[in-house]
């Protein structure tokens, strides 16, 4: 069904096309433009989008910059809190012995749990403990001495350092998704105006438009191998494209991507098999996507091409997926 949606929409305004798959479409899609820009035809084209695809890939690095510095921050939030149970661990006897025991009022405030709670703290139950720490050190300062009481103090500097570097790359890190929003919008609106301006240069060509896109570099994908052959085939000619079984977890894409001459596919049983009953035509300026049992028997391993012209030369593009 013709929509409005599907010809004046922007094109790539999907939840499933990431930042990054976007990305690697657009590179792609500049790449093929450049490399069959031999005449300069595309060249409006390419000034337009290259600036596009570079402030998108500088925001999507830097994002990608953000998200590793936080790794590391919250690596360094867990190391002092590790650090901060192996204090209390160790100062635990001193405590004890400068206030009056494990059964003294002093003792008991900075160990009301024992010393379990202090091992391998949560980041939440962190700041609790910090703040806990930093009271009591203070109220018991004097007998504890100055040394004892700067070890218990250094804690909480230490972990608010590290929760403060970790909080500022979280604020920079959302500033920047705002930034790359703004980047790919202009992106895709880019890339959405670039299709329908090659679609305007070859109407209804869908061989010569496809070209140039790969739509499978939009979305996440298991990856299948792509056998890829082409080739060019005198009038009554056939070649023989690939010999491998293959079952219907196979897919066979051919395009005619010539403009005077039909070719017929089919699996036959040798290199010179003539049963093509279960061949498919193939007009010029189009694609067929195959199943092996569409074109062949079981047993049947020769894939078959032949130029379906007494006259003209035929052109193919054959990808075998899976």
């Amino acid at each position: 069904m013709i929509t409005v949606e599907k010809f004046f929409a922007n094109l790539f305004n999907h939840p499933n096309i990431s930042r990054r798959h976007l990305l690697g479409f657009a590179i792609d899609y500049l790449a093929r433009l450049a490399k069959a820009n031999t005449s300069h035809q595309y060249d409006v084209m390419i000034a337009y989008l290259t600036p596009l695809v570079a402030a998108f890939a500088t925001e999507v690095g830097n994002e990608d910059i953000a998200l590793n510095l936080r790794k590391t921050q919250t690596n360094t939030v867990d190391q002092t809190s590790y650090n901060f149970g192996n204090t209390m661990s160790s100062l635990e006897g001193v405590i004890a012995y400068t206030l009056g025991g494990k059964t003294s009022e002093g003792y008991m405030e900075f160990y009301p749990h024992g010393l379990s709670e202090y091992n391998h703290p949560t980041r939440e139950a962190m700041p609790v403990l910090v703040n806990r720490i930093n009271l009591i050190t203070g109220k018991y300062a004097t007998p504890l001495g100055s040394t004892i009481a700067g070890q218990l103090l250094a804690i909480g500097t230490s972990f608010n350092a590290a929760r403060t570097a970790q909080v500022s790359t979280n604020a920079d890190l959302a500033q920047s998704k705002i930034a790359i929003s703004t980047n790919r919008l202009a992106l895709e609106l880019g890339m959405t105006k670039g299709l329908h301006e090659l679609a305007a240069m070859y109407p209804g060509n869908i061989v010569a438009c496809n070209g140039f896109v790969n739509f499978n570099l939009l979305y996440s994908f298991t990856q299948h191998q792509h056998d890829v052959h082409d080739g060019t085939l005198v009038a009554e000619g056939t070649v023989v494209v690939e010999n491998k079984t293959m079952t219907d977890t196979v897919s066979i894409e051919a395009a005619n991507n010539g403009t005077n001459a039909p070719f017929w596919i089919w699996l036959g049983a040798t290199a010179i098999d003539g049963d093509d009953s279960m061949a498919v035509k193939v007009m010029p300026g189009h694609t067929v996507v195959l199943k092996p049992s569409d074109i062949g028997g079981p047993g049947k391993t020769f894939l078959l091409i032949k130029n379906g012209s007494s006259v003209n030369a035929a052109s193919y593009i054959v990808t075998i997926i899976g």
